[in-house]
Formats: structure tokens, C-alpha cells, sequence
């Protein structure tokens, strides 16, 4: 009482945001037909129609599609730092689960992360239709070979190396083979992060920051 009535209904549809998203996971995630949803909101004295049920899924992709646009834009735009990475997941195709390729892109300052399936590739062809003509400032990636194409055609975005990937193979130098020369490379490395760990808990700014990985100390461990 006193308060505006907030009427939450995906435009388009009869639907609530909360109800369309479950209808779309049960449908697409648990794989649902939607003639058994139908006859389970019966139950509920929900009576809605198979055709009503496809009808809202649709509006509600055009939004959603809207929506993920509008996330990958913000994250790529101009001069923007961003970390990309892949990984493998299970598709089911014709009654198999076969090995597919999902992209991941982050961009930490707008707190963005954006998910990339193209067919389930993990060819450089995936990453140019992603990246195509963006200006970001700085991509950081594994040492994946896909990822020398901004090296060698994106010459204006910086191609950062993860360090966590580096140390990861040292980490298997040094436990499988027992190698002393990875072992002080992880010395190393945890001293880097020691330091990054002392930069945000004495509250440095950006620049500052910048200038202590610049110290002459810190360029005797990189090098």
C-alpha cells in the first residue's frame, strides 16, 4: 500500500522474467519437450498452450540476444584490457556427447563475462570473428598458438602473457622431474606475487603500483 505496482513481464510475452528463464532452462539445459511443461503447469491451473510457450521462448531470445550485444560490446570496447581464455565442455549432438570448444572474455574493470560458442570451435577463425575490428588496448591469454594472431595482426592490442600458465609448467618441472632450476623459477614467481599482494593491501594507487613493478629489483627477477 502506498508503493507503485511493479509489473515484471518480458515484453512481448505473458511471461515474468524469473518464469521465462526457467522455462528456458528446462527446455534447453534439462532438455525438456515442451508438451510435458505444458501438461506440468496444467497441474499448477496454469493453462497455457504449446504454441504460447515457443512464442514466449522466442521473444525472450530476441531480448536476451539484445542483452549479450550490448555485454560484448561493453567489453571490448576501445581500449579496454581484457583476459580471454577457453576450455572444453560436452555437447550433445544426434544422441552423442561430443568435446566442444566455449570461449571466455573478461573484462575485470566493468565486471563483464562474456561466454563465445562458435560451433564449438577452438580455431583462430573463432577468435577473429570475436575480436574482428576492436580496439582494445591489451588481450591477456595462455600460450595457446590461436593467440598469435593479435601478434601478428592486431598490432595495436598488447598481447599480455598469463603468468599463472607459466608457473604451471614449472610447477611440472619441478614435481615430475624434480627440476632444481624450476624450483627457484617458482621462488621467483612467488615473490612477484608477494609483492603484487603487498601493493594492494598498502593501498597504492595505479601509478604507483606501476612504478614498483618497474623497480629496479623487479626487472632482476623478470630478467
Amino acid at each position: 500500500s502506498g508503493h507503485p505496482e511493479i509489473i515484471d513481464v518480458v515484453p512481448g510475452t505473458h511471461a515474468s522474467g524469473s518464469f521465462l528463464a526457467y522455462l528456458a532452462f528446462n527446455k534447453y539445459v534439462l532438455d525438456t519437450p515442451l508438451y510435458r511443461e505444458m501438461y506440468r503447469l496444467s497441474g499448477e491451473s496454469m493453462r497455457v498452450s504449446r504454441m504460447s510457450l515457443t512464442n514466449w521462448l522466442e521473444k525472450g531470445s530476441i531480448h536476451l540476444c539484445g542483452l549479450v550485444s550490448y555485454l560484448k560490446n561493453t567489453c571490448l570496447e576501445k581500449d579496454s584490457i581484457v583476459n580471454c581464455d577457453e576450455t572444453w565442455c560436452k555437447v550433445k549432438m544426434n544422441r552423442h556427447f561430443l568435446k566442444k570448444y566455449v570461449w571466455c572474455l573478461v573484462n575485470k574493470e566493468q565486471k563483464i563475462v562474456i561466454y563465445c560458442y562458435e560451433d564449438g570451435s577452438r580455431g583462430r577463425k573463432v577468435l577473429k570473428e570475436i575480436l574482428k575490428d576492436r580496439q582494445v588496448k591489451a588481450l591477456q591469454s595462455d600460450g595457446y598458438n590461436v593467440y598469435m594472431y593479435i601478434d601478428k595482426e592486431l598490432v595495436d592490442t598488447e598481447h599480455l602473457c598469463c603468468l599463472a600458465h607459466a608457473r604451471a609448467k614449472f610447477v611440472y618441472a619441478y614435481e615430475q622431474g624434480g627440476d632444481l632450476n624450476a624450483k627457484q623459477m617458482l621462488e621467483y614467481i612467488g615473490w612477484l606475487y608477494g609483492q603484487e599482494d603487498s601493493y594492494r593491501q598498502s593501498g597504492l594507487t595505479a601509478e604507483e603500483i606501476t612504478r614498483q613493478r618497474n623497480s629496479l629489483r623487479t626487472k632482476e627477477v623478470i630478467g
